[in-house]
């Protein structure tokens, strides 16, 4: 009787064994929080030893990457791909600095980023919005390393290469839709009228934590773009172009996030993709700046975004501006500046 209790006690889980049927198990919880806090120490030791750190990179990375997917804990999955995107820095530290070989985070950005971005799709929308959060953060961190470390002669420690690209993206793409649509819905359940005080904190609660995810998302695919520039273009056009290009309107979209999400990436092509890019995309740009720059619903982000975009139809795509718009638009800017509190 007494073995009979402590064994309910102990709990467990019931899964679907392949051959074998429903079978409960149980998991050693004490193992899994100390995976969790070795990676919590090995992410500090990493952040704080910056360069330092390059000679054991290569080691922890391999002892993390497999509980990145470990399919009992989102918090070991979380944890774990903080301390990766910390441990792929300081590779990139190092190596600029001539620690370690410039081989070493070359070989591991196309590891980390493909299983940082494949597991981020398997994460289920029941799973807490912190992990996908976390796990995000760590891809887009790794992809702004990726992008910005260089070595003396001021060429990229790490390049992702158009292929692995490709799957990243096509990976991301897909979160970024269901990260809108879960906004849209958010927002349409706002606006009914049968919603009381406590279910719009909620609703806002979420959209904010959906807002910080789409960011991650967006800024990942904004680093690849501007890593491959013109070597990009294909996966712009077949992967963002049509699903983003029509949120740049608000035609398209009741959701300003998504309006600033479109803008930033299109921003990005027009700047850094080459001529070919800038003189396809700069009309459908220009649609949404012009829309965003007199909807009296934009935000100062969204208006920033857009002024951003006008600049760089300007510089690369001047033929997209007739003389008349050009003026309206720069009228329409000053009085935006002139308006402007300075605090702001």
């Amino acid at each position: 009787s007494s073995n009979k209790s402590n064994e309910e006690d102990d709990g467990g889980y019931s899964i679907n064994i392949p051959g074998m049927g429903l079978k409960k198990i149980k998991i050693n919880t004490t193992q899994l929080e100390e995976k969790a806090n070795s990676a919590r120490a090995i992410y500090e030791h990493a952040r704080s030893l910056e360069k330092d750190f390059g000679p054991y990179a290569e080691a922890s990375a391999d002892a993390f990457l497999p509980l990145l997917h470990n399919e009992y804990s989102g918090d070991v999955r979380s944890t774990s791909a903080q301390a990766l995107c910390q441990i792929f820095k300081a590779a990139c530290l190092s190596a600029s600095a001539g620690s370690v070989a410039q081989a070493l985070p070359q070989n591991l950005l196309p590891v980390l980023a493909k299983a940082l971005a494949k597991q981020l799709s398997q994460e289920s929308d029941d799973d807490e919005l912190e992990i996908r959060f976390a796990i995000a953060d760590a891809l887009s961190e790794v992809m702004y390393d990726a992008f910005t470390h260089k070595d003396a002669n001021g060429m990229r420690i790490a390049q992702i290469s158009v292929l692995d690209a490709r799957e990243i993206v096509g990976h991301v793409m897909i979160l970024i839709a269901g990260c809108l649509t879960r906004r849209s819905k958010l927002i349409a359940e706002m606006t009914t009228d049968v919603v009381d005080n406590d279910e719009l904190a909620r609703c806002d609660e979420k959209l904010h934590s959906e807002q910080e995810l789409l960011t991650h998302l967006v800024d990942s695919v904004g680093y690849q773009l501007k890593s491959l520039g013109a070597s990009f273009i294909p996966i712009f056009s077949q992967l963002v172009a049509k699903p983003l290009g029509k949120l740049l309107t608000s035609s398209g979209t009741r959701d300003g996030r998504a309006r600033l999400s479109a803008t930033c990436l299109f921003d990005d092509c027009v700047e850094h993709c080459g001529p070919q890019a800038a003189s396809t995309y700069a009309p459908q740009l220009l649609q949404g700046v012009v829309e965003s720059l007199n909807d009296p619903e934009s935000d100062a982000e969204l208006i920033q975004a857009a002024v951003y975009g006008l600049a760089q139809i300007s510089r690369n795509a001047p033929n997209t501006l007739s003389a008349r718009l050009g003026q309206d638009l720069l009228m329409k800017i000053y009085n935006l500046c002139s308006n402007t509190p300075k605090s702001e």
